[in-house]
């Protein structure tokens, strides 16, 4: 597997220069959290772009509060929005 030094970083932080690499557990961790604050639709659409990048994996957490306000002031589904991320934290499981 090859690997290049990230600027600044000389011998420290590595990062795989090709694609296939991320499949070996060398992806990028973004966690994303959502709280019933107004603001929902631009946790979505940072996941929505994350998608489109495959070195990076995303993590959602998402309150009760979350998911009613994507209901008030988006048009996404609650599936839909859940569906965007690699992995989902949802208040059903964590938060009782």
């Amino acid at each position: 597997m090859m690997f290049n030094n990230v600027k600044g970083f000389p011998g420290t932080c590595t990062y795989p220069t090709r694609k296939g690499d991320y499949l070996m557990g060398n992806k990028k961790r973004l966690a994303i959290g959502m709280s019933g604050a107004s603001g929902a639709i631009l946790g979505i659409k940072m996941l929505e772009i994350l998608r489109e990048y495959p070195e990076w994996e995303t993590h959602l957490v998402i309150s009760r509060g979350a998911e009613l306000t994507i209901c008030d002031e988006t048009d996404y589904t609650i599936e839909q929005v859940k569906s965007l991320p690699d992995k989902v934290y949802d208040h059903e499981k964590y938060w009782r």
